[in-house]
């Protein structure tokens, strides 16, 4: 009896993720002044999201445009004086090229005032974790302030623990129980299978396991949803699948 082939499973916690979120990086160096979204919103694309202090960047904007309105002057006095002289010919060239100099640098100051305020490059739900805590903190060139996620795009992370782990590969069968609906389980298969255990929960080692929703009929989880999912590995015979934690303890004891 106890060579009988049964199938391994263990039981993980999961939590259902975006898949293919977009992340809405800080364009530029500054203090976040205010945040338009609240956590979970919907956001259309091209919609503010967070405001950077802009005062810097505003007044340096209107300096560099006082700047190209006194070298267009400069190039309109050099262009009469141009008919008659050699020399305001050459002044001409040089007041010219200082135009297209502050010109250029007028066009990156509006630039960077512009990136000042952060807007949604897509349609999706805004997510972040609080409000409250993203104003007033300073942000460094590409730091993730939030992502933008279709709620209709999910997959299931699993973080199965180190002494839960068992053979998986791409396809193994996966059982869902959420704890928001735990009568009906949902269906999924295993995509995507970490090589190595990372840090979670402060100290707790384990594997992240990706999986995919295989039940078309109903419609996605809510994002965030958190549950315990049924992973199903390859067959064993019925006294490893009783005693593996046993006989792992026994290994490690005896080195054998």
């Amino acid at each position: 009896v106890m060579a009988i082939p049964v199938p391994m499973t263990t039981l993980s916690p999961f939590e259902i993720v975006p898949k293919g979120a977009f992340v809405t990086a800080a364009p530029i160096e500054g203090v976040v002044e205010s945040v338009f979204v609240e956590p979970g919103a919907f956001v259309k694309e091209g919609q503010p999201l967070v405001q950077i202090v802009d005062t810097v960047l505003r007044n340096r904007f209107e300096i560099s445009d006082r700047e190209v309105k006194v070298a267009e002057a400069r190039v309109r006095k050099a262009s009469h004086l141009a008919f008659d002289d050699i020399v305001g010919r050459h002044e001409l060239r040089l007041a010219m090229a200082e135009q297209a100099l502050k010109i250029a640098e007028r066009d990156f100051a509006r630039d960077m005032l512009n990136r000042s305020t952060i807007r949604s490059a897509r349609n999706g739900v805004a997510l972040f974790a609080d409000r409250q805590e993203l104003i007033g903190k300073p942000m460094t060139l590409g730091e993730r302030i939030m992502r933008i996620a279709d709620p209709k795009q999910v997959e299931v992370a699993i973080h199965v623990g180190v002494n839960d782990a068992i053979a998986l590969k791409r396809g193994s069968d996966v059982t869902l129980f959420l704890h928001s609906d735990p009568i009906r389980p949902r269906a999924a298969k295993v995509q995507l299978v970490d090589y190595r255990a990372r840090s979670r929960d402060g100290d707790t080692l384990s594997y992240r396991v990706v999986a995919s929703l295989f039940d078309e009929n109903g419609a996605p989880p809510r994002l965030g949803v958190r549950g315990i999912a049924k992973l199903t590995g390859d067959q064993v015979p019925l006294i490893f699948f009783l005693f593996r934690r046993p006989l792992s303890k026994l290994r490690q004891w005896s080195g054998l």
